[in-house]
């Protein structure tokens, strides 16, 4: 068998696998756990917020992103300016009332601790930076899941 060319070669190495088209149902259903894991989130940062004032401010103005790109939960900056809420609706509708609330504080204390600002300091290992600043946060907070 003949070894393909350089060009035969990078082509196959750059092919995108485009997953086939979700059917009617299938959208349907991804609309309605977009619905209710949205309204879980709002739900619960208004029970929050009513129970903890301090997380008013942080979590009432950030913008709400789904994204089934993350596998979990997160705060960051989109855009120029804007603190968003990045969420993946499957996880937020596994999560119990007493999980999401929690992971809700853990998010408003990465804003509050101001770690989105501090973090970019260190670029070159964020991934070690969060991790530390996870573990900042979260031995205070009841509720957390153990994972």
């Amino acid at each position: 068998m003949e070894k393909p060319n350089k060009t035969e070669q990078e082509t196959e190495a750059n092919l995108i696998v485009v997953p086939p088209p979700l059917s009617e149902d299938e959208i349907e259903e991804r609309r309605i756990i977009s619905a209710k894991a949205l309204e879980l989130v709002q739900i619960s940062i208004a029970k929050l917020t009513i129970s903890f004032p301090l997380f008013y401010i942080p979590l009432i103005n950030l913008k709400k992103i789904e994204s089934r790109r993350i596998p979990t939960m997160g705060v960051g900056i989109t855009g120029l300016f804007d603190l968003s809420l990045l969420y993946n609706p499957e996880f937020v509708l596994s999560l119990t009332t007493v999980q999401l609330r929690a992971i809700l504080q853990h998010e408003a204390m990465h804003i509050l601790l101001q770690h989105l600002t501090r973090g970019k300091n260190f670029a070159s290992n964020f991934k070690l930076y969060n991790i530390g600043a996870d573990l900042t946060i979260n031995p205070k907070l009841k509720g957390i899941p153990s994972w």
